[in-house]
């Protein structure tokens, strides 16, 4: 079976991306200090139906995970949200999900204590799907955050960095990234992720049990 890959006209894409920048433009990065204020405000402006129309319908739904204590969210799963696109053009329609872990300013200008820190959460976002992503929150007005690969940033190879509205219109809207698994997809369902967690602690016993 080959890989779903969804088309849209220039017009679907334009109305996503006027969807992502309208959330982008209404945060100003002076207002929150910290990256995970910014990123419960730019979830929060995200989620909703970006699509609508003839073509059929993009919607985004976002997770903002539990970041308390040792047992939280997190602190298991490497992420600070999750993202699932729930496409749908005349012919099918899919439900792909992706972790994101945010970062203030520019990875590769992170400090190495926060680097290394940053490279473990990646390890464990790894854990549970293949293409994690890391978003780098904008540290002025003006500025867009972006979203840059955690898979390369972790095995220290040359990444680039897309602007969250190229990325949510030239990869997730297509489908060329995310996640489809429908266990993945029902874990990032809530902030707390057990069910996801408890999927990979299943996967993990059978994988002892061969």
């Amino acid at each position: 079976m080959g890989r779903l890959h969804f088309s849209w006209p220039s017009t679907v894409r334009e109305e996503v991306r006027r969807h992502v920048m309208r959330a982008i433009e209404r945060l100003d990065p002076s207002r929150y200090r910290q990256e995970t204020a910014y990123v419960d405000a730019l979830v929060g402006r995200l989620d909703g139906i970006a699509y609508r129309g003839p073509f059929g319908k993009v919607e985004f739904l976002g997770t903002i995970l539990t970041d308390r204590g040792k047992s939280s969210a997190e602190s298991a799963i490497g992420a600070d949200f999750a993202i699932t696109a729930s496409l749908r053009d005349r012919r099918r329609s899919v439900e792909k999900g992706i972790l994101v872990q945010a970062k203030r300013g520019h990875v590769s200008q992170l400090p190495r204590e926060e680097q290394e820190r940053l490279n473990r959460q990646i390890e464990r976002m790894q854990q549970h799907t293949s293409a994690p992503k890391v978003l780098q929150v904008p540290m002025r007005r003006g500025q867009v955050p972006s979203f840059v690969s955690g898979r390369k940033v972790v095995r220290g190879i040359p990444y680039k960095e897309f602007p969250a509205g190229e990325y949510v219109t030239r990869y997730i809207m297509t489908c060329i990234e995310g996640d489809a698994r429908p266990g993945f997809v029902r874990g990032i369902s809530e902030s707390t992720l057990t069910k996801l967690r408890v999927d990979a602690e299943l996967a993990a016993r059978q994988s002892k049990a061969h």
